[in-house]
């Protein structure tokens, strides 16, 4: 009685203190690799701050729990307890009150989950523990973000302009480079500052074929040539084209009707923004 009494709980602590430590190695040795990437994000990361003055983006990286953590943890216990009725919804919210790119929060999570009432499957407790140890369920992830917003909070649009400035400045192919309207869903703004600066830096590399209705893309990006298309559905959908630089006359009025909607609504636009100072026309 006395070894259960006194010497037990003892060795009990001491066992779960070597785990703590084992477990921390575990979760170092993972930071360590998540450092390599880390540093090879670091060229990116230089690139896009060289770029984007006015949109700030960025990479960001981060220890997050696996999907398959949800399903793995009642492979060994029943929701029963903390975990009767919504259990997943009880794990997001354990998880939720940890942030794992700090060592305390595995430690604080651990120790939380070995208070709570946790009815385990045919006595698999030392199989959970062991599970829960080995932190094969925390991955680092790396989220590309736009204005302090991850990809998952962008709208549609800017979700594909970002992707898009990324692939331009990670893929270093010189081979030609077809884009179709990458303005869809964005406003112009948005436009000038996300895309323009990518665009103009990588027509530096490759040629880059681009279909657009937005003025930005096509005048704004400096594009060498321009390509009106015209099809005449009246007489049975010829298509004809004409090709030349910005400042060719022809293609200056095909710019300005199409992009600008003719020269009447691009000059009333100008006179009225020249009756606000602030604007800075």
């Amino acid at each position: 009685m006395a070894y259960i009494d006194n010497d037990l709980p003892k060795e009990i602590e001491t066992h779960k203190e070597l785990r703590k430590q084992f477990t921390l190695e575990v979760y170092n040795q993972k930071k360590q690799i998540q450092e390599i990437y880390n540093k090879m994000k670091q060229a990116i990361s230089g690139i896009l701050e060289e770029y984007s003055a006015e949109q700030n983006i960025t990479i960001e990286s981060s220890f997050k729990v696996d999907k398959i953590f949800y399903t793995q943890f009642f492979d060994y216990v029943f929701r029963y307890g903390d975990f009767h009725n919504n259990g997943d919804e009880a794990i997001r919210k354990l998880i939720g009150k940890y942030d794992f790119d700090f060592e305390d929060s595995i430690n604080e999570f651990l120790a939380e989950i070995d208070t709570l009432d946790i009815r385990y499957k045919d006595n698999r407790k030392i199989d959970f523990f062991n599970y829960l140890c080995s932190l094969s369920y925390l991955k680092p992830e790396y989220d590309l973000r736009l204005n302090d917003k991850g990809l998952n909070q962008l709208s549609p649009g800017e979700k594909g302009g970002l992707l898009l400035v990324f692939y331009l400045v990670l893929d270093k192919d010189n081979k030609p480079l077809i884009i179709d309207q990458p303005e869809d869903n964005l406003d112009n703004q948005s436009v000038a500052e996300i895309l323009v600066p990518y665009i103009k830096r990588a027509k530096k590399l490759r040629q880059i074929v681009m279909v657009t209705h937005n003025p930005n893309l096509a005048i704004v990006a400096d594009a060498e040539q321009i390509i009106y298309m015209n099809i005449d559905k009246e007489n049975d959908y010829v298509v004809s084209c004409d090709a030349g630089g910005i400042e060719d006359k022809i293609m200056n009025n095909h710019i300005v009707d199409i992009l600008e909607g003719k020269m009447k609504a691009f000059d009333n636009r100008r006179v009225k923004y020249k009756k606000y100072p602030a604007l800075g026309f």
